[in-house]
This record gives structure tokens, sequence and C-alpha cells, in this order.
């Protein structure tokens, strides 16, 4: 299953950099695939988590380069370690990242009215 996750990660990434064509996407998709490779033969779980961690870091690292700035999720601070003050504000977050900004980079609708379109 993360494998699978992975792999969609790279498919979305080369298709929103086709139009950009970015080489800074490029290579995080190649480090993703490098990602994938090792997500198969982890011996453990812990393993298997850390690997997950990494290529969400780099899937979002990548994903910030497509996004206008004006749409950008953090101000350049990292705040994804801390834990929601509510336990909702975490699905929020995850909800924009997997369903409004696709939306927003195939059919160039704002980030707004993707998500009150739906």
């Amino acid at each position: 299953m993360i494998e699978a996750k992975v792999h969609n990660q790279q498919v979305l990434l080369r298709r929103y950099n086709r139009e950009l064509e970015s080489d800074f996407v490029r290579q995080k998709v190649e480090q993703l695939s490098r990602i994938k490779h090792k997500i198969m033969q982890v011996p453990n779980r812990s393993e298997l988590m850390g690997n997950e961690g990494l290529a969400a870091r780099i899937y979002f690292d990548a994903l910030s380069e497509l996004i206008e700035p004006s749409f950008a999720l953090t101000d350049g601070q990292s705040d994804r370690h801390r834990t929601p003050s509510m336990p909702l504000s975490g699905l929020g977050i995850r909800y924009c990242c997997t369903s409004c900004i696709p939306h927003y980079l195939m059919w160039g609708c704002t980030l707004i009215s993707a998500v009150f379109m739906h």
C-alpha cells in the first residue's frame, strides 16, 4: 500500500510538471523512485514508516515548486511536526493537500473555488 502511495505521488508530480518542466521536480521524482524500491525491501515496520515519511517530505517539497506562491501552504517555516490544536484541523489540511490542490493544478481554478464548489 505504501509503495502504491509513493507511485501515485510520482505520477502526480510528473503530470503537473509537464508544463513547468522543472529540473528540481524531476530530481524529486527520481528520489521517490529510489525510495519506492527501498520500501519493498525494508525489514521492519519502523523503517517502512521512516521511508514513508521521507517520501512525503520529498513529495511536498516538489509540490511547493508547482504551486503559485500565493497558494503556498506555509511561509517557509515547517510546522508539519506540530500536533494540531484541534483534531479536525489535521483532517482539513490533509483534505486540502489531496483534494483541493490537485484540482487547482489540473484545471487552473482557484483554491477557494475548488474548496467551496465540491
